[in-house]
């Protein structure tokens, strides 16, 4: 049996990290999810927390709020490992996970080598902004890229452009 290839997806918020983790998971039979997700299952299995307010993340009195909550929640889990929700995300055989939070589990997953390529999702957005990663917009990404050997996809053009980079990075023609 043949190991498929693990991947990391990295970017800013909505910077399209679950579409190109879904268009790699595609292109290679494997499975995608992100780590917000796998959060927002295991608040409701052991907070009791209605799988449905999630939907009011994109509230923008509440969303906030509902980010930092699953935030402090991924941390509480993580206190002893920082790598517990993404271990979880790999057992359940997740190939593609996207979406790390802080810069403890990227250094994390570099030192542990639990993924075979890191890939960052650019979606040129303005100078100065910055992500929980702590990432600088302006030299963050392409900084961040060369201390952990990652990709950068450009995001900034349509789907079917997006779709043709995320071929090309895997070595494949776009059909």
């Amino acid at each position: 049996m043949t190991k498929k290839m693990k991947y990391a997806v990295l970017g800013y918020t909505q910077s399209g990290k679950t579409t190109v983790g879904n268009l790699i998971a595609k292109a290679t039979g494997g499975k995608s999810a992100s780590i917000s997700d796998y959060l927002k299952s295991m608040a409701h299995d052991s907070l009791g927390i209605p799988s449905v307010i999630w939907a009011c993340m994109i509230v923008p009195v509440i969303g906030p709020f509902l980010r930092m909550v699953l935030f402090v929640f991924g941390r509480g889990l993580e206190h002893a490992d920082p790598l517990y929700v993404i271990r979880k995300m790999l057992e359940d055989g997740v190939t593609v996970v996207c979406g790390m939070r802080t810069i403890d589990e990227l250094e994390a997953v570099c030192k542990e080598k639990l993924f075979d390529e890191i890939w960052w999702v650019d979606k040129g957005i303005s100078p100065g902004d910055t992500d929980a990663l702590g990432v600088d917009s302006l030299f963050g990404p392409s900084l961040l890229c060369k201390k952990v050997n990652c990709r950068i996809i450009d995001n900034t053009g349509i789907l079917d452009s997006l779709r043709a980079e995320v071929m090309r990075a895997l070595g494949k023609e776009s059909k």
